[in-house]
């Protein structure tokens, strides 16, 4: 068959032409289904701003799930992948279907704000609550590479509440903690955020907070005061249990563990009785004895 052939109307041009468009709608299906990818970053936002900011570094090992959205209104899980060592993941998809991505939060992180600024490649497209980006539609065959995740590390804060025995109002070696104190977490606009007890060891903790401000209130068990606030020049080892058992405030980052707020609490020991309470019978018993002795003469 001649190329003159495939140009007129013959039988054998009409096949070559219909052959011809087969291939070439062939090709451009397996093109198209090949080159449909969609993915991107997630990354640790350590401003907490929404935006990737030069030297936010990715986040490994993320676990990132794939949904498809059917015509009949149905949705469907269909794989997951885990980001890699600079937080990058994608997934192949198909053409003209659409798909939703969900990110599960690393133990002691939080999603940072949505859509923040005005670079849709550069801000965070998830859900702070679910994890899940809106629904999205594949057009043309592409590297959709603008579904990203900003995460930020959860804040924490605890310490040692002790008997310090001393009252000097610093944490001195063999003073030993207090069990069962309650502790009280507000935030700085006096917003209560948590309370917990302090366990065998004196110990307590806050964990899962959100960077901010905060102060805590101690709550002084029957038959305690509070020592000295402040003493000794470290900050470390001093108490921070102002008056009525309440902190100064304290500010959290993002990430950070505060190991340095703790209360001392005193405990007076019993006093020797004043001279009239003790002397008066000690009087009576002497006299008693003077008695006796004269009587004997």
């Amino acid at each position: 068959m001649s190329t003159k052939d495939i140009h007129t109307g013959s039988f054998p041009g009409k096949v070559a032409r219909v052959a011809l468009f087969t291939i070439f709608v062939l090709i451009a299906f397996t093109f198209q289904a090949s080159a449909c990818h969609v993915g991107d970053k997630v990354w640790n936002d350590l401003n907490l701003n929404g935006i990737q900011d030069d030297g936010e570094p990715g986040i490994e090992g993320v676990e990132v799930k794939l949904f498809r959205h059917y015509n009949n209104g149905t949705v469907s899980y269909i794989e997951s992948t885990t980001t890699d060592e600079d937080g990058k993941y994608n997934f192949s998809v198909r053409y003209r279907k659409c798909y939703h991505l969900q990110f599960e939060l690393p133990e002691g992180y939080a999603f940072t704000s949505q859509d923040q600024g005005t670079h849709d490649y550069l801000d965070s497209d998830v859900n702070i609550t679910t994890g899940e980006t809106k629904k999205f539609k594949i057009w043309r065959a592409r590297f959709y590479k603008k579904w990203d995740a900003g995460m930020y590390e959860l804040a924490s804060v605890g310490n040692f509440v002790w008997k310090d025995v001393n009252n000097n109002g610093v944490q001195d070696q063999g003073e030993p903690g207090t069990e069962g104190v309650t502790v009280e977490l507000y935030d700085c606009t006096g917003e209560f955020v948590a309370s917990t007890n302090t366990d065998s060891t004196g110990f307590y903790e806050f964990t899962g907070l959100l960077p901010g401000s905060y102060y805590m209130k101690f709550i002084l068990p029957d038959g305690y005061v509070f020592a000295p606030y402040g003493q000794g020049g470290d900050p470390a080892s001093d108490s921070d249990a102002g008056d009525g058992g309440v902190t100064p405030c304290f500010d959290l980052s993002a990430g950070e563990y505060n190991e340095i707020i703790d209360a001392g609490l005193f405990t007076h020991n019993e006093e020797i009785p004043e001279f009239p309470t003790i002397a008066l019978p000690m009087a009576a018993i002497l006299g008693l004895a003077f008695v006796f002795q004269r009587r004997k003469e």
